[in-house]
């Protein structure tokens, strides 16, 4: 998405010449122009606009002045536009992104947008990370406060930047990996930061099984077991997946067989 801009400056031909050298950067859109400080700071609270280029010298409020006033929560990403050397200084202070000092051409301007297009990139990933976590923290929240005796019906699990729901019923088998639980449902694989033994606790006994420290089964999903070397079982699962029952899972073996409709 183009970033929502704002220009405010006092002079005319400053406002011009930003909303021209504006006009060739593709990932820009010219959200307001402001000739003072007061409408400037009216406009970002209002709008919340991602970047502002702002006169350092604003009538009625400069720059600083304005920025100061937004607060640290609503301040756009800005650009101070100034036409002494102090100027700059002043804006690395103030916590701009930059300042350009008249006169400048569009090369340097080029340089200051594409700085607020990358910063405005990195703010944006940030804010979807802390929305993950909420999720996140949300989910372990509502673990928390279930009733006891209530089961696990979904994952919650990450894939890439998203958050995917996955339904419990849906999952196929369960394997440990370090300190976390690989989901296998319906072709896919997912990843969660979850201990076998804590996921065994809160998945359904009734239609989840534990056949090995590495393994829990869906019986939903159990096809054939099949008997191995040494005592141990395999257990072959609708998706073509072929799990161990180990022997120290054995005591399970009845209520397995008990849910399948072939066995050897």
């Amino acid at each position: 998405m183009p970033l929502d801009v704002l220009i405010a400056a006092t002079r005319p031909e400053t406002r011009a010449r930003l909303r021209t050298l504006l006009s060739h950067e593709p990932g820009a859109r010219l959200a307001a122009e402001c000739a003072d400080g007061p409408a400037a700071l009216e406009h970002i609270r209002a709008a919340r606009p991602d970047v502002a280029f702002l006169d350092a010298e604003l009538a009625g409020m400069d720059g600083f002045a304005v920025l100061e006033a937004a607060g640290p929560d609503a301040a756009p990403l800005a650009v101070l536009v100034g036409t002494r050397d102090e100027h700059a200084l002043r804006a690395f202070d103030a916590q701009a992104l930059d300042c350009l000092v008249d006169p400048f051409g569009a090369d340097r301007f080029r340089v200051a947008f594409r700085r607020a297009l990358a910063a405005a990139g990195e703010r944006d990933a940030e804010r979807e990370r802390d929305a993950l976590q909420a999720a996140l923290d949300r989910l372990a929240a509502a673990r928390e406060d279930a009733p006891a005796g209530g089961y696990l019906e979904r994952l919650l699990v990450r894939s890439g930047d998203r958050v995917l729901l996955v339904r419990a019923a849906e999952v196929d088998w369960i394997g440990a990996e370090g300190n976390y639980a690989e989901l296998h449902a319906a072709g896919r694989t997912h990843l969660i930061r979850e201990t076998m033994g804590a996921l065994e606790a809160r998945l359904d006994p009734g239609v989840f099984l534990r056949v090995h420290r590495s393994a829990i089964v869906n019986l939903d999903r159990v096809r054939e077991l099949r008997p191995g070397p040494g005592g141990d079982y395999r257990v072959a699962l609708a998706d073509g997946a072929e799990l161990r029952l180990s022997r120290g899972y054995r005591a399970r073996l009845e209520r397995l067989q008990a849910r399948i409709a072939t066995y050897v």
